[in-house]
């Protein structure tokens, strides 16, 4: 096995879920304890049922609990989630966005979630993820 199969191989495991996209979504953000949410939307790149990660120009510090809300399309509908920053990058010079921010969400288990926004995410997985892309893909013929 190489060296890149390996990596792949502890990348997969480590991490338990799909990532996918919601086109359109944005999330609005703030450090727990602040008062309100950001007035900066950050798009949404991508999320999974553990985490997600989106794009800003004032990332918050590795560590920090981050309350999130993020809007879907097309209405605009919202719910709320509780995570913790996981890391920060740079993203990239003249972008509109400067960084890539990774959040993984707490767990409900623990008191930070409510059952009803995990669940949310559970059903954005199904309409937008891989199981998604493969019925689509099997009902046209592929």
């Amino acid at each position: 096995m190489s060296l890149n199969s390996q990596a792949l191989g502890r990348k997969s495991r480590r991490r338990g879920y799909d990532r996918f996209n919601i086109p359109g979504a944005i999330v609005s953000w703030a450090l727990t304890g602040q008062e309100s949410l950001s007035a900066e939307t950050s798009p949404l790149l991508d999320i999974s049922r553990s985490g997600l990660a989106l794009l800003t120009n004032n990332p918050p510090t590795v560590g920090s609990e981050i309350n999130l809300r993020i809007a879907l399309p097309p209405k605009g509908e919202t719910f709320d989630v509780l995570g913790k920053v996981i890391y920060s990058i740079r993203w990239g010079r003249g972008l509109t966005y400067g960084h890539r921010v990774g959040i993984k969400f707490l767990p409900q288990s623990d008191g930070y979630n409510s059952l009803q926004s995990l669940n949310m995410i559970e059903v954005l997985d199904r309409a937008y993820g891989a199981s998604a892309t493969m019925m689509v893909d099997h009902s046209s013929g592929r």
